[in-house]
């Protein structure tokens, strides 16, 4: 592979990747340190000359005849950093592919760089390192390090580093070179020389080179290795590694290696009647210029390499149709070869016309059928076309002619890819990977026919592509198209974030690239960043690349932020480019649902299961249209539906869950909520929504426990404080109240029943003046909602003198706020229960009998009328409307208002003369709730009517002295009464 270098004077010279970090001269008189093997790989990418520093010698004080056995000569003539091949060109040639080899030089230098990045730092040092390969995948390492100050388990892991560089073919010897480096700013003084690379590992001391690494590497027992020379008397080593690399630097400071591609034929020798002087300058190398170019092909006409030389710089300057020209000229000195016709084939191609690279390079091939780099550039042109099958033969029968050439290879699977055939790509981009481990795009294209294999990858096959992906950036970290592609797999994987910094990495190199805004909007919707996605979707549409991805991406940003009409909008974007997609239908349907269009959301989904009926989805959103009609069977039947197709959707195990709960199927529901946290434990509004039905249920500790530890996985989760506070509330724990409700104000100051419930706890505290500013601030935050908050002021009214067993205050503001509202049920309950405690039955009856009229299966209004019929002596309406309160306890399960209902029925069956299942009745009450002073009460009336005044006056005691909850007034003074009259 040839780089182009500059001078500090200006002028650009081409060197081989084996000049790395060594010495040339210039045609200015200057000597220039040719720059590391990387920053020439990174100025090549960039289609741009590296920048070379002057050579300057430094001062030293060692002695240059030092005659150390094994010991390197002192002197400036050797730089403290340099890369060394340790054989000429023809030898390595012969042994590993050239590409294969740079790629393992520039891994090699990586690997000694992201060393020092991810260790801790140390005192600098001064390192040397001899490494050589051999056939088989084995290896020799000689480490150096000066000063040997570094800790040897550092020592150990930058050894096991260079151990795991993986190697490419090794044919006919070994390949071996020689890196000095400077680790952590290196050594600050001077130290002991180094020795020779590997003669601390040589078994004797004379042999050539070869032979010697091959023992030292246990591969050869004294056979001579054909290829290199013997080097006697290796015991004094004075001045070998400077002879060397004065050696060096005269091979490497001559005419360097043109290109690193595949070796092109020969040219045909000129006729002696067209030989000519060789111009001056002789040097081709020493870096012309266009301007001397011409020059001297006015004065050289007919001598052809001058035609070649500018040629390549038309090229370089990307001058095509110019360079053509020169070729022809050049073609036109030295016809039938073959060469020519290769290299003006690429300059048609590069200039846009195919046709005639096409023909350029079938002459080439018909004059040397086995030109390889013909054979190349035709099977390029052929994939161009699109005619894969006359691809494929070309570069089969260059195989054949450089079976060690990984970039053949790697067309090959081009070819395969773009006809389909991936699995066999994926194979041909492996044995690509198996000739040169560090080939950049052999790992890319392998990753992409992965990709393109199947729509929906493997957990493996998705690993796989990473892995590549990852390989291939780690060799060209600024490659902007490997991060885009590993965006793309990074998204499929989940790996959000990871796909969003790709997308931004390619960003900050090509700002107007919509496929990084597209791929980084989707990501980040994804992220919940729905903001910057709605910024980068909206990019990405800008720059022509919508796809009905994108726009699906920002409406699903829209609709988190509440932006239904845009999100709308997006929806039909989507769907007029693909009006069969099913994910742009289902989300057009809850976006319509949450704007209250329920019969046009359930034509959405019922769309969207058409396009896709095995999509649980859709089905489960047709449930919670069914939930938004009241139609909690229907709802329930699309859940369960949508579970069968998929068990892992959380959400529809959830709304299940309050479709039964709506149903007073509570059994079921608690099994739906409990289904949903095993899939999502850290779930905390499922915690809520449990916590609300086991309330209901008068489960109090269980929904406190689900709350707390809503709060504990989501602390600032303002429902689960709210619904907390409702809980102490009703449980008489003001004081918990009022922090929780302070916290909800912190949370969402402008929530209007943050504030009247606040209220309702001063008002349940007697501070009347602090309920009244709450209740004010309650009307500011929702100006439209003033009534209904006096309405639930006076029933917090009726509720506190019910309490305070002011029965007479209690119904009046009941009945104001009935006045109010005639539909505030609640209020008839209030008052139900104050004419109850104030034995004001027939106006209870009435209370109780509007509750039933509005829901038929009103258990508490139901288990109310009942005992208040019974205390009447209506045994008969008693029984039917207890036995109708049990069974929908029964279902409910709520353990306490069921016991009260079960001791109201007990008194009914023991006025109807069934005494002994009125006992029953007792007992099972008693079970639920035997702190309730009524059920006492009322036993002691059964017992005192069939005359067992003891056991009645006992239960009239405990009914005195039970609290939860105690007797109204005229029930406790009866039983005073009772035990004055019948108490032993």
């Amino acid at each position: 592979m040839t780089f182009s270098i500059r001078c500090v004077c200006g002028q650009t010279l081409d060197v081989s990747a084996g000049r790395a970090g060594t010495l040339l001269p210039c045609a200015c008189g200057r000597t220039v340190v040719v720059p590391p093997l990387s920053e020439l790989r990174k100025a090549a990418d960039a289609e741009q000359a590296c920048d070379a520093e002057e050579y300057r010698e430094r001062p030293t004080d060692r002695d240059a005849d030092a005659d150390v056995a094994g010991e390197d000569v002192a002197s400036e003539d050797v730089p403290r950093e340099f890369f060394m091949i340790l054989a000429p060109d023809h030898v390595i040639a012969q042994r590993v592919h050239q590409e294969a080899f740079v790629h393992f030089v520039a891994a090699f230098d990586r690997t000694l760089k992201s060393f020092v990045r991810k260790t801790e730092a140390q005192q600098g040092v001064d390192v040397q390192i001899g490494y050589a390969m051999f056939p088989g995948d084995q290896r020799l390492i000689d480490l150096q390090i000066r000063p040997e100050t570094l800790p040897p388990h550092i020592v150990a892991e930058l050894r096991m580093e260079l151990e795991e560089l993986r190697q490419p073919p090794i044919e006919g010897g070994p390949v071996s070179f020689c890196c000095r480096t400077m680790l952590w700013g290196g050594a600050a003084d001077q130290h002991p020389p180094f020795l020779f690379p590997f003669t601390r590992q040589f078994t004797r001391e004379a042999g050539s080179f070869d032979q010697l690494l091959m023992e030292a590497a246990g591969l050869a027992s004294g056979e001579r290795i054909a290829g290199r020379s013997a080097m006697a008397a290796w015991g004094k080593w004075s001045g070998v590694l400077l002879s060397a690399w004065r050696r060096a630097k005269r091979w490497l400071g001559g005419a360097g290696v043109r290109s690193a591609e595949p070796a092109r034929s020969a040219p045909v020798a000129a006729s002696p009647d067209e030989s000519l002087p060789i111009p001056d300058p002789a040097d081709p190398a020493r870096g012309y210029t266009l301007e001397e170019l011409t020059e001297l092909i006015g004065r050289y006409p007919r001598y052809a390499p001058l035609y070649a030389l500018r040629a390549e710089l038309f090229e370089q300057r990307e001058e095509y149709e110019r360079a053509v020209e020169d070729y022809t000229a050049w073609l036109g000195l030295r016809p039938g070869q073959p060469e020519i016709y290769s290299r003006r084939a690429t300059a048609c191609c590069a200039a846009g016309c195919h046709a005639q690279g096409l023909k350029d390079l079938t002459a080439a091939l018909q004059l040397d059928p086995a030109h390889v780099a013909a054979l190349v550039g035709r099977g390029m042109i052929y994939l161009q076309l699109g005619a894969w099958e006359q691809a494929l033969a070309d570069f089969d029968a260059a195989i054949v002619r450089d079976r060690r050439n990984p970039s053949l290879q790697l067309h090959r699977g081009r070819v395969l890819i773009a006809r389909g055939d991936y699995s066999r790509a994926v194979e041909t981009l492996t044995q690509a990977l198996r000739l040169d481990p560090h080939h950049d795009a052999a790992h890319a294209w392998r990753a992409l026919a992965r990709r393109r294999a199947t729509a929906t990858p493997s957990d493996e096959a998705i690993q796989a592509m990473l892995a590549d992906f990852d390989k291939a950036i780690e060799i060209q970290p600024d490659h902007v198209g490997y991060h885009l592609y590993r965006a793309e797999i990074r998204l499929g994987a989940g790996d959000f974030a990871g796909a969003a910094a790709d997308c931004g990495f390619v960003l900050a190199r090509e700002p107007e690239s919509g496929e990084a805004y597209a791929l980084r909007g989707i990501a980040r919707q994804r992220l919940g960043d729905s903001a910057h996605a709605i910024e980068d979707c909206t990019a990405a549409i800008e720059h022509n690349t919508a796809s009905g991805d994108v726009y699906l991406a920002r409406a699903f940003a829209q609709d988190d932020l509440e932006n239904m009409d845009e999100a709308l909008s997006d929806c039909e974007a989507a769907l007029e480019l693909d009006s069969q997609d099913a994910v742009a239908c289902n989300l057009r349907g809850t976006l319509r649902l949450k704007m209250g269009e329920v019969d046009e959301a359930a034509e959405d989904f019922e769309t969207a299961i058409r396009m896709q009926p095995t999509w649980a989805m859709p089905y489960a959103n047709r449930g919670n249209a069914c939930r938004a009609r009241g139609d909690n069977e229907g709802a329930v039947r699309e859940y369960s539906r949508a579970l069968e197709l998929d068990s892992q959707l959380v959400f529809a195990y959830l709304n299940r869950a309050l479709a039964w709960a709506d149903q007073q199927e509570d059994e079921k529901s608690l099994e739906d909520f409990a289904a949903a946290l095993r899939l999502a434990p850290d779930l905390a509004g499922a915690y809520v929504e449990r916590a609300w039905l086991r309330t209901r249920r008068e489960e109090y500790e269980a929904a406190l426990a689900d709350l707390n530890e809503a709060l504990r996985l989501q602390p600032d989760l303002a429902p689960a404080w709210f619904h907390r506070g409702r809980l102490h509330l009703q449980q008489g724990n003001y004081d918990e109240a009022l922090q929780d409700f302070d916290r909800v104000i912190e949370l969402v100051p402008d929530l209007a029943a943050a504030y009247s419930s606040r209220g309702s706890v001063w008002i349940q505290k007697g501070e009347p003046d602090k309920a009244d500013a709450d209740f004010q601030q309650a009307v500011v935050c929702e100006p439209g909602m003033a009534e209904a908050f006096a309405v639930e002021r006076l029933l917090l009214e009726a509720a506190y003198h019910g309490r305070r067993e002011e029965f007479d205050e209690a119904v009046g503001r009941a009945t104001e706020a009935i006045e109010l509202d005639e539909e505030c049920l609640p209020a008839y309950a209030l008052r139900a229960g104050a004419h109850w405690y104030s034995e004001q039955r027939v106006e209870a009856i009435d209370d109780f009998t509007r509750l039933i009229e509005e829901n038929e299966d009103d258990f508490h209004a139901l288990a109310g009328r009942g005992q208040v019929y019974a205390e009447l002596g209506e045994f008969d309406l008693a029984l039917a409307d207890l036995n109708r309160a049990i069974s929908l306890g029964l279902k409910r399960g709520g353990k306490t208002g069921l016991a009260y209902a079960y001791n109201g029925r007990a008194l009914v069956l023991a006025g109807l003369g069934r005494l002994e299942d009125a006992l029953r009745d007792f007992d099972r009450s008693f079970r639920d709730a035997p702190d309730n002073a009524w059920l006492h009460y009322n036993r002691g009336v059964v017992f005192h009517h069939v005359g067992r005044n003891r056991e009645a006056a006992a239960c009239f005691q405990q009914a005195l002295d039970k609290t939860d909850p105690t007797l109204p007034p005229k029930k406790r003074e009866r039983a005073r009464t009772f035990l004055t009259r019948f108490a032993p």
